[in-house]
C-alpha cells in the first residue's frame, strides 16, 4: 500500500509565522493653558489718627508688581485687576499722602475670580517737640516684685482731641532708617492719649550695651505694616518725619 502525505497549507498557517508590523498606537496629550482670571476686593481706608475712613475711597492705585496691569478704587474704596495670569504676585495699594501697602507673594491659580482685601494709611502730619529718652524700670506686680526693663519717652507736642502715635525703632547703632527693615532690630509702636500738651510712654526691649532710639511720629492703630517674607521682617507703612536719635549705656 502506498502512504499519501498531504501538505496543507493554509491562511492561518501563515499568519502564524508573520512579523507583527502592526503601529503602535498613538497616545493624544491634551493640554490646556490655565486662562487669565481677576483679583478683586475692597481697599480700607485709614487717617492718621487711625479711626476708619468711610467716604472718598476712590483713586487708591492697586497693582501688580513688576507689570502694567493697575486699576483705581471706585468711589466705595472697591477695585478689580483683570487679565491676571496663573502664578505669584505681589499687589501693592498706593495713594499721595499713605504709606505703602503690600499683599505679598500670592498665589494665584487663574480662571474665575479672587477676592483679595488692602489697605491705606494715611501718613502722620502732626508733630513732637521736647523728644527724650532715659533708662527707666518697671516694679512687676506681686508675687512677682523684680524690676522689669524698660525706656522712657517724654516730650511735649501741640494737643489735638484724638490719639496721636510714635514709632520707636530699637538696634545697636545709630545709622537705623525706618525704609530699612535691617537697619534696626525691632520696633515699638507707643500711643499718646488725645489732649496731651505733655506725654511719658514706656517701651520695652532695652537689651543691648548701649542701645539706639530712633522716633518717627506715626498712625496709630490701623494696619501700619506688612510682613515681607525674603526679609523675614514687618515693613513699617504710615509714618511721618524722624524726631531724633537717642542713645543709652547701660
Amino acid at each position: 500500500m502506498k502512504k499519501l502525505v498531504i501538505t496543507l497549507s493554509c491562511a492561518a498557517a501563515l499568519m502564524a509565522c508573520k512579523k507583527d508590523n502592526d503601529p503602535q498606537p498613538t497616545t493624544i496629550q491634551s493640554t490646556s493653558a490655565t486662562s487669565p482670571g481677576n483679583i478683586s476686593g475692597k481697599v480700607t481706608q485709614y487717617n492718621m489718627y487711625g479711626e476708619n475712613n468711610t467716604f472718598a475711597l476712590s483713586n487708591v492705585t492697586v497693582s501688580l508688581d513688576g507689570t502694567n496691569n493697575s486699576t483705581l478704587t471706585d468711589a466705595n474704596g472697591n477695585y478689580t485687576l483683570t487679565n491676571v495670569s496663573a502664578g505669584t504676585h505681589t499687589i501693592s495699594y498706593n495713594r499721595t499722602g499713605c504709606g505703602e501697602w503690600k499683599d505679598m507673594q500670592l498665589s494665584f491659580a487663574g480662571n474665575g475670580t479672587l477676592t483679595r482685601n488692602g489697605y491705606s494709611v494715611e501718613k502722620p502730619t502732626y508733630t513732637f517737640t521736647g523728644v527724650g529718652v532715659k533708662d527707666s524700670a518697671v516694679v512687676l506686680s506681686s508675687p512677682n516684685a523684680t524690676l522689669y526693663p524698660k525706656f522712657f519717652v517724654s516730650g511735649n507736642m501741640t494737643p489735638v482731641n484724638k490719639q496721636t502715635g510714635m514709632i520707636v525703632l530699637v538696634g545697636t547703632n545709630s545709622n537705623m532708617d525706618i525704609s530699612n527693615s535691617k537697619s534696626y532690630n525691632h520696633y515699638e509702636i507707643l500711643g499718646i492719649p488725645a489732649n496731651s500738651s505733655t506725654f511719658g510712654v514706656f517701651g520695652s526691649h532695652l537689651a543691648y550695651d548701649t542701645t539706639y532710639y530712633k522716633i518717627y511720629v506715626h498712625t496709630p492703630g490701623g494696619i501700619s505694616s506688612y510682613n515681607d517674607p525674603s526679609q523675614n521682617k514687618s515693613i513699617i507703612t504710615s509714618h511721618g518725619a524722624a524726631i531724633g536719635t537717642f542713645s543709652i549705656v547701660k
